[in-house]
């Protein structure tokens, strides 16, 4: 059989019956391809099976295609010869070319000729300009001869397939690099000229904070968990020595708190205990100090449920906590530094009991702790890799065992509170038995913590005389207690929580009267706050919606969360109501769900005392009318997750609890399920809704498929696209379809987490956006369609959390809000020699070595991740600002508005210089 023609060499690609037999037979695709040459193809016999499901052979067609994803050659089975016969010919074109070494010599010498020519008529290399670049052998010709820059266009392979209805598949199971943004570049597109800026601020009252009760000192910063009301949850913060406040790590995307605890550094990393979402419960996580990188680094309790990882500690190479694996309760484990976790001991072996070890603390090498046994209750033990776990006081006999406050390493010796029935203070060095450390433990009771700092030991308790009772800080040199920072403690109260040594202070923190938890530093008899006032409040907005050229919103101006305003270009930002009412009675609506302008009208979800949450119409002022009891009664529907498709508003209701959340509709008169996704008394729970070309989308999940993305058809829902098969499912934050392509949020696919992955409809191919983005981005999120562009939040080490944008350039910042350090992009690649020039990626890699050494065009094309993934085409551009050679190539993208499956097939080039060639 034949497979194609080979368009250079001027024959059939394709060969006899005995060589393709051969390279059937042989199990390397390389040396297969070696005997056949990369233009065959195969017909073959393939397991099916028949009608009834039996086990039948079929003939099919193989084709020989290169790899995008791995490098090398893939066997893929076509659809029928005439797509085996196109995928040949894709191949023999580029192998045929490579290999004639004839032709590229005289390519070479006619382009070497052609620039020596120019560089001597104008002093310095051309702009060239290679249109349908191919493998891109012309353009690396054109840049080692000297051209000044180079722009290589080629079309990158879009689906060409026509447009047709949704249909289920299996979706390939590696995700590619993205391919198919471009046609060709454009050199106009510097910078979008966006900026974000306040539209009003609503609440201008004093910014506050909210720190936890989690601190370490690392590397000369502060890491602690805080709240930096910023609608973000307890998270990862830094505090540097001159009171800036960053914001590590944004663990749980959104709202939720990553409430990272006990953060300790090990082997170039922070280990601490967080939470990154549902599925993974309360885990050990890791930071890399390196890379600003925060991952998980063991799922002990495997699934959603919770280990805990808790008091950690470094021994020798390994670190030490104890947490629960969900099936031994809490005992003691380790992490050592290649990451292998392991369980060390069990201290009480009953069914989920676990022995419970605290306050993990080294001395002199050993590892000491707290921990409960059967016989003994909760004891002092002690433990190293040489002599193992073993009791080292039993301060109350019996099975009731002692009750440990904190053990702190102070002067060579252990000192802990303990209550053996009444409190006790003691001291002990290792070898002696252990005694009450004078003089605290007869002036002090009531322990709460204590911290070494400066050769003294600090400890927040209450003084035996006190007939206040009051919590305050006592510091002892081991001869004599007295009050410290008296006058934090009496004006405070009991207000003190953790007490730490931090940039040559002992610090407290607190909670001042009225006020949230904060850090000051202290001396002998004075504080002074440790962190600056950084802000205003923030009015928190939430359900936002566009509604007749207006943005209306619910907001805090300081006195109510519940006000309605509205903003538009004349007004500003307008106050509508102090809080929003059922029309008629006067009855509050409170807990506002969200806001959807439909058919002339605003709608909102909010709840009443006599309806609970219902839909509702906006009258006037403050007013909103019922527009149908749907669960009659006070129970509520809770309808959310709004979306318009033609004449009907869509939206998943009856989702409060313990009730069947499943896909309604909304037409202006009528409300009705759309559709029950999930049969039965189970819920779907339909999220994401988005339309498309008439077609509505969202996510739902299934006995039978799992979290998936399903259409609407007029006899019910469907699966758009079965990720992955099975019941497992495939779970994702949210879906946008931009340019008639899905982007996913936050997906898990395939065993992998994707920030953003993209589908197309009517291929099975999966686009991985991650590569694009800078290195330490996370917490994606909000992702929207902008033009041709996509925007969403994102959070880099440098930036924090900010707004993003997703160009055919790649990844960069719309405007640093907050100012950090990172530059964008463009930026980066300005920074050539300090001017304002912006190279290109070819220029880039040359100047290996700061000489005008070449890389191969393979090194080129795997600049990310080590692999042969294509880089954008943009990349390769070189923009001269201001000079007459810049080039304007427009309808370059791909526009697929009306026709998303199909390509632009020519490009419009409205200005080439005069010096291009």
């Amino acid at each position: 059989m034949f497979s194609g023609g080979d368009k250079y060499s001027g024959t059939l690609a394709g060969a006899s019956r005995g060589r393709e037999q051969e390279a059937e037979a042989s199990t390397d695709p390389m040396q297969a391809l070696a005997t056949m040459g990369c233009d065959d193809s195969l017909h073959v016999l393939v397991d099916a099976e028949d009608e009834h499901g039996n086990p039948v052979q079929v003939p099919a067609v193989i084709s020989a295609r290169i790899d995008a994803d791995g490098g090398g050659i893939r066997w893929t089975q076509e659809e029928d010869e005439e797509a085996a016969v196109n995928a040949a010919m894709g191949a023999s074109q580029m192998a045929s070319m490579l290999h004639d070494t004839g032709r590229i010599r005289a390519f070479e010498r006619a382009i070497e000729g052609a620039v020596a020519r120019f560089r001597a008529a104008h002093g310095r290399g051309p702009v060239v300009l290679d249109i349908g670049a191919g493998t891109g052998l012309l353009s690396m010709l054109a840049a080692r001869a000297g051209a000044a820059a180079v722009f290589a266009c080629l079309s990158a392979g879009l689906d060409r397939s026509p447009p047709g209805p949704p249909a289920v598949r299996r979706a390939q199971r590696s995700p590619v690099a993205p391919r198919w943004l471009l046609l060709c570049g454009f050199a106009a597109l510097v910078n979008g000229g966006w900026a974000a800026r306040l539209v009003q601020e609503i609440n201008s009252a004093a910014f506050t904070r909210n720190v936890g009760q989690q601190f370490a000192t690392i590397g000369g910063k502060l890491y602690m968990d805080a709240n930096n009301n910023d609608g973000l949850g307890n998270e990862l913060w830094t505090l540097s020595p001159d009171g800036t406040l960053t914001m590590v790590a944004d663990i749980y995307p959104g709202a939720e708190s990553g409430n990272p605890e006990f953060m300790t550094e090990f082997n170039g990393k922070i280990y601490f205990s967080a939470k990154a979402s549902e599925l993974a419960g309360t885990e050990l996580m890791a930071l890399d100090l390196d890379t600003s990188v925060v991952s998980l680094a063991a799922d002990i309790c495997a699934g959603p449920c919770s280990s805990s990882p808790a008091h950690m500690v470094v021994l020798g190479s390994e670190l030490f906590f104890s947490a629960d694996d969900g099936q031994n309760g809490r005992e003691l484990w380790a992490i050592n530094a290649t990451g292998h976790v392991s369980l060390v001991h069990e201290f009480d072996s009953t069914s989920g009991r676990g022995g419970k070890p605290e306050h993990l603390t080294v001395m002199n090498g050993t590892l000491y702790m707290s921990a409960s046994t059967p016989e003994f209750g909760e004891e002092l033990w002690a433990f190293d890799r040489q002599l193992g776990p073993r009791m080292v006081l039993d301060l109350r006999p019996g099975t009731d065992g002692s009750d440990f406050q904190f053990l702190v390493v102070f002067k060579d010796s252990l000192y802990f509170a303990v209550h053996t029935g009444r409190w006790g203070y003691y001291v002990y060095d290792g070898h002696n038995q252990t005694t009450l450390a004078p003089p605290v433990s007869s002036e002090l009771t009531e322990f709460y913590v204590a911290a070494v700092h400066d050769n003294e030991l600090y400890l927040l308790a209450i003084a035996e005389n006190d007939p206040d009772e009051w919590y305050r800080v006592f510091r002892t040199n081991g001869t004599a207690v007295s009050v410290h920072a008296a006058d934090l403690t009496e004006d405070q109260g009991n207000s003190i929580y953790r007490i730490f040594s931090f940039n040559g202070s002992l610090v407290v923190q607190y909670q001042p009267d009225g006020a949230e938890y904060d850090l000051a530093a202290t001396t002998a008899t004075a504080i002074s706050p440790l962190m600056p006032q950084q802000g205003t409040m923030g009015s928190n907005p939430t359900a936002v919606c566009v509604h007749n050229g207006s943005v209306y919103f619910f907001a805090n101006d300081g006195s109510s969360s519940q006000q309605f305003w509205m903003y538009n270009a004349t007004s500003g930002a307008t106050l509508i109501a102090d809080s929003v009412t059922q029309a008629g009675t006067g009855a509050s609506l409170a807990s506002p769900l969200g806001m959807v302008s439909f058919d002339g009208q605003l709608l909102l979800s909010a709840s009443s005392t006599e309806h609970g949450a219902e839909l509702w119409a906006h009258e006037s002022s403050g007013e909103f009318r019922l527009v149908q009891d749907i669960a009659s009664g006070t129970t509520g529907s809770y309808c959310r997750e709004f979306e318009v498709n033609g004449d009907t508003l869509y939206m998943a209701c009856m989702c409060g609890d313990g009730q069947d959340c499943e896909l309604w509709a909304y037409n202006s008169t009528l409300v009705w399920r759309a559709a029950d996704v999930e049969p039965g008394a189970t819920s779907s729970n339909p999220y994401s809704l988005v339309s498309y070309d008439g077609v509505l989308y969202f996510g739902a999940t299934t006995s039978a498929t799992g979290n998936e993305m399903f259409y609407l058809t007029d006899t019910g829902a469907q699966p758009t696209v079965e990720f992955n098969a099975g019941a497992a499912g495939t779970p994702f934050d949210s879906v946008l379809i931009h340019n008639g392509v899905f982007f996913f949020n936050n997906i898990e696919f395939n065993g992998g987490r994707y920030q953003m992955l993209a589908f197309m409809p009517g291929s099975e191919q999966l686009i991985a956006f991650d590569a694009l983005f800078l290195p330490g981005t996370e917490s994606v999120g909000n992702i929207k369609s902008l033009g041709d562009d996509l925007v969403f939040t994102a959070s880099t080490p440098s930036t924090g959390t900010e707004l993003w944008r997703m160009s055919p350039m790649g990844m960069s910042l719309v405007d640093d809000v907050i100012p950090g350090a990172l530059v964008s992009l463009l930026e980066l690649l300005s920074l050539r020699n300090g001017d304002a020039e912006l190279v290109s990626l070819l220029e880039l890699v040359s100047l290996r070595n700061g000489d005008a050494e070449l890389v191969s065009l393979l090194e080129l094309l795997s600049l990310r991740n080590g692999d042969a993934e294509l880089v954008s085409l943009l990349e390769l551009l070189s923009l001269r600002n201001g000079d007459a050679e810049q080039l304007l190539i427009g309808n370059a993208i791909a526009s697929p508005h009306n026709d998303p499956e199909q390509l632009i097939d020519s490009i419009s080039v409205s200005h080439i210089s005069r010096n291009a060639k």
